[in-house]
């Protein structure tokens, strides 16, 4: 079985073009990020505390395991967006 000229498999999707992302916005979008992250996790740490009356170290634990269920979705999310890629590939 020959391969095309282009070395791919022939049941590939083409690439999508890209465009190169300069170092200094990624800097700064993962700066707003990680500030973001703390602004909400101060403001769910002060409701904890604040509103349920919660000792600030019950508070950190409860913070720490819903934000491990956050990454557990999200990450589970992302598996499954390339499993559904890798079957339609396969499919193809």
């Amino acid at each position: 079985m020959s391969m095309p000229s282009s070395n791919r498999p022939p049941f590939t999707l083409p690439r999508l073009p890209t465009v190169p992302v300069p170092g200094f916005i990624r800097r700064a979008v993962g700066f707003l990020a990680r500030l973001a992250g703390r602004i909400v996790g101060m403001i769910l740490s002060a409701i904890l505390e604040v509103y349920l009356g919660l000792t600030h170290r019950v508070a950190r634990i409860i913070y720490g395991v819903l934000m491990g269920c956050v990454r557990l979705v999200v990450g589970l999310v992302r598996f499954s967006f390339v499993f559904a890629r890798g079957t339609v590939r396969a499919l193809l």
